[in-house]
């Protein structure tokens, strides 16, 4: 549907994002009815279907759990609410792909929207509103990648030869890899929020401040306070605070990419090939796979290198355990890899064709992270997986004689089982993902405070799904495969360290969503609910009821065309400001002037771009100017259609909330006041203005 909607073939509507359904749709029986490679007896289709009647039932059920929760706290406001917001909302109203950016007229998102036209796109299909279809697509993407995630661990332990109860075994392993992915925090919980508090407790130590669990995703360089600030989320923070991001939403993609490996993986495993052939390097699979990191340039692009990487790692290996001929095995993984290059260069063309790169120019650190903080956070995960290796090393050296023509690499490659090998593909690049960012960092406009944060931020969140794979597979082996003291000590400690941090959500959920069993509280997925309630001014002066601002979105939504131009603030990041072109999809001059600040440097600068600081001058010439030559001509330079006076620009540029602003009187002359409201009983009303 992006695709065709890209090259003007059909409009992203309704109607046409069905006919692309039906139309997999149909491919896929057909595939199904003909193919002749597989022949499933009854039985084994009963068992299919009851598997599939699980996972869906298991989906469903964590969908209404997700749902619920989030009904305490569904308002998309804070963080980069309004960003994912309004990328969602302007999608959604734009028929031909690119869409507008709805915070710089005339210009498209500059951005990695992608993530947020599959929201669009579902949201379309359920034929829900944009404000509560926000909250679902979240949810439906917690639901979706905590099932996939147990289906990879379960069908990797089921590889393992236990001698009984397998499926045990797997849904142990399963359920684990999934709570380590979806539900776990960092070990920055289990030491300060809870071995600290009870050390304290113990020893009658005062200690009355209480742990808030945005600490853990902002440690190094906050506590203790430097000058090298950092971000280090995870999946479990990111669906509470409910920001439906970029690196949030390519979290199916990443899943599904995974599962795919490990599929090709088992359908390859105990292959013995002495030639290369066509039909081994060009496989559906890898078709696939290429496709899937493709999405990733457009959808989420740190995640494009990361898997190149790790789908390299997987070919490389697997083709030196089934190629006779080491020079066979190269070039296959040679060909294979220019393949999951080429696929994503293409799948992509149309978006990087209307897209100016975000500057990307890496430099070297010059602040790196205490150890005691990296172990700390990435303590466990990391020494899981080496005591894990040294383990498996162990093993093939005791078992295997050594040999004068085999060499140490040839032993490892030959001897580890498939599974294994995919386990520390994921640890080792899983552990490279957090060695990175302290060597180097892709420079951008958080240069000057906090230069390696968005690189740590990027990479650490991968390497916590990766690891939290990894916990699965590495528990139910060392607990259940072999009967080895020192195994079933490790798997033990291991296991209760990692449901120490099982605990964070209990600590998140709380915080943030407030009691979830207080069946007298207001309960909804409405994300615009917040209007109904009141938000504290950027000057803190006092909290103002928000329902004249909603009267205005409604009007604008009713009374206005898609494309007309809006004037409002140029609103500050993070902020509540530029509400309207948010929630209305009509663009403004120039919003969240950080966010468009990054998305238009280009040439690795960290200056302002110039058209960014020329339409911020612009505006605030405008709310503050009283001359009428100048307002004119910046309406005629934009072409703005109506005009927003409100709280938020009387704040910003009056200082006032309770004055008018210098140019209401001009402004009254150049257009009529199409719509007042003053709900809030303020000295002056908020009104909306139509150019003549």
């Amino acid at each position: 549907m992006w695709l065709l909607s890209t090259l003007n073939i059909l409009n992203f509507n309704l109607i046409n994002s069905y006919i692309c359904i039906i139309q997999i749709a149909i491919v896929s029986i057909v595939i199904i009815v003909n193919d002749g490679s597989k022949k499933y007896t009854v039985n084994q289709i009963k068992k299919r279907i009851k598997s599939i009647l699980i996972s869906e039932l298991a989906f469903l059920i964590i969908f209404l759990i997700g749902c619920y929760v989030k009904s305490y706290k569904p308002e998309a406001i804070g963080l980069e609410k309004f960003m994912d917001y309004g990328f969602m909302n302007i999608i959604d109203k734009t028929e031909q792909m690119p869409p507008k950016d709805m915070w710089i007229s005339g210009e498209n998102i500059n951005y990695y929207y992608m993530g947020q036209f599959y929201a669009a796109y579902i949201n379309k299909l359920a034929g829900t509103s944009i404000s509560y279809g926000y909250n679902l697509a979240l949810v439906t993407i917690f639901a979706t990648s905590t099932i996939a995630i147990f289906s990879i661990s379960y069908n990797l332990i089921q590889q393992i030869n236990f001698k009984k109860k397998k499926n045990k075994y797997s849904t142990i392993g399963g359920v684990l890899s999934t709570i380590a992915v979806n539900f776990a925090g960092n070990f920055h919980y289990t030491i300060y929020g809870l071995f600290i508090p009870i050390y304290n407790k113990l020893t009658g130590i005062k200690f009355n401040q209480d742990y808030y669990f945005w600490n853990s995703t902002r440690f190094i360089g906050y506590n203790p306070d430097t000058n090298d600030k950092t971000i280090h989320e995870f999946p479990m923070y990111s669906y509470i605070v409910g920001d439906l991001h970029a690196h949030v939403i390519n979290i199916i993609f990443v899943v599904t990419l995974l599962g795919i490996l490990v599929s090709h993986l088992l359908n390859n495993k105990n292959k013995n090939i002495k030639k290369i052939k066509i039909r081994n390097l060009i496989d559906p699979q890898i078709i696939m796979i290429g496709f899937l990191i493709g999405i990733f340039k457009m959808s989420n692009y740190w995640d494009f290198p990361i898997y190149t990487v790790v789908t390299a790692l997987v070919f490389i290996f697997l083709n030196l355990k089934i190629y006779e001929k080491k020079k066979n095995a190269i070039l296959a993984t040679v060909i294979q890899t220019i393949i999951v290059i080429i696929i994503p260069l293409i799948i992509s063309m149309p978006f990087m064709l209307s897209f100016n790169k975000i500057s990307s120019a890496i430099k070297f650190v010059s602040n790196s992270t205490p150890m005691w903080q990296l172990m700390i956070l990435w303590g466990l995960p990391s020494l899981t997986i080496i005591y894990y290796f040294i383990n498996v090393l162990k093993e093939i050296f005791i078992k295997e004689k050594k040999s004068k023509d085999s060499t140490f690499f040839k032993k490892i490659i030959s001897k580890i089982s498939d599974t294994d090998l995919f386990i520390l593909i994921l640890g080792v690049s899983a552990i490279g993902l957090i060695i990175i960012p302290e060597i180097i960092y892709v420079k951008d406009i958080y240069e000057p405070t906090q230069p390696r944060a968005n690189t740590m931020f990027k990479l650490t969140f991968q390497s916590f799904i990766m690891f939290g794979i990894c916990f699965g597979y590495i528990i139910v082996k060392l607990l259940f495969e072999k009967k080895k003291l020192y195994n079933n000590i490790a798997g033990i400690i291991i296991s209760v360290a990692l449901l120490t941090t099982t605990l964070y959500p209990l600590n998140s959920v709380s915080y943030w969503f407030g009691n979830i069993f207080d069946y007298t509280r207001n309960m909804t997925l409405d994300s615009e609910d917040f209007f109904k309630k009141q938000y504290s001014t950027r000057n803190e002066k006092e909290l103002v009821p928000l329902n004249d601002d909603y009267e205005i979105i409604k009007w604008i939504r009713n009374n206005t065309k898609e494309n007309d131009v809006i004037l409002e603030e140029s609103g500050d990041d993070y902020e509540y400001s530029n509400q309207v072109s948010t929630f209305t999809s009509r663009p403004t001059v120039i919003g969240w002037c950080g966010h468009e600040w990054l998305w238009r440097s280009v040439n690795s600068s960290t200056e302002i771009p110039e058209m960014v600081n020329e339409r911020i001058n612009d505006v605030f010439e405008f709310y503050t100017s009283n001359n009428y030559d100048k307002i004119k001509d910046i309406i005629n330079k934009y072409n703005i259609s109506y005009i927003v006076v409100g709280t938020n620009e009387r704040i910003k540029y009056n200082n006032d909330m309770d004055s008018e602003l210098a140019c209401e009187t001009l402004l009254k002359e150049i257009g009529n006041v199409v719509f007042e409201t003053n709900l809030n009983n303020r000295n002056v009303p908020t009104i909306i203005i139509k150019v003549k």
